[in-house]
């Protein structure tokens, strides 16, 4: 469900059943899937935050059944569309840098930051106000505490828990393992 009242550029590809927030912003070269809920103030599709870039950008896509909550803004790639795949949320005050790839059913917390060119792998898990340096790879099923600095030394492997500043591996994520009944 679209509000005639938010900002959606008429290039953007908007699913029938995806609700957007009156206050939205919506920019052009966006694709919002089936049942996906962008929320009060989200901002999606913005061009690249890149010093002295012209480049055209290349947009966003959000999947089914993603959730934006407030706040959450996500800009547009500088080499390909910005990717939230499908059943994520992605709560308050999330900041999605460009060309960022976020695989399916994903929790970022509220207020973490991710730079541009992040990829963060299934089920992976980031904690309140974590900071992801630019280019880095969040292994599927780990999971990042609250607080958190993935520098541009640090390595997230697959099933990692991490904390600290800088990022530092503390075990591994058994709640993961336990729950998604992996054989580790």
């Amino acid at each position: 469900m679209q509000s005639s009242q938010a900002n959606i550029h008429p290039k953007a590809n908007i699913h029938e059943t995806a609700y957007i927030h009156p206050t939205a912003v919506i920019y052009a070269d966006v694709t919002i899937n089936a049942n996906a809920y962008i929320g009060p103030y989200c901002v999606i599709g913005a061009p690249p935050e890149i010093r002295d870039y012209n480049g055209p950008g290349y947009g966003v896509v959000i999947g089914a059944g993603t959730r934006l909550e407030k706040h959450v803004v996500v800009d547009a790639g500088s080499e390909a569309p910005t990717i939230i795949n499908v059943d994520c949320i992605l709560m308050s005050g999330v900041y999605i840098g460009h060309d960022c790839f976020i695989h399916q059913n994903c929790t970022i917390s509220a207020h973490a930051c991710l730079a541009g060119h992040v990829f963060v792998e299934v089920y992976a898990t980031i904690g309140i106000n974590a900071s992801i340096h630019q280019h880095q790879t969040i292994g599927a099923y780990a999971m990042i505490g609250a607080g958190c600095v993935v520098a541009r030394s640090s390595s997230v492997p697959r099933l990692a828990k991490v904390v600290g500043n800088p990022a530092r591996i503390i075990g591994r994520n058994e709640y993961a393992i336990q729950k998604y009944n992996l054989n580790e």
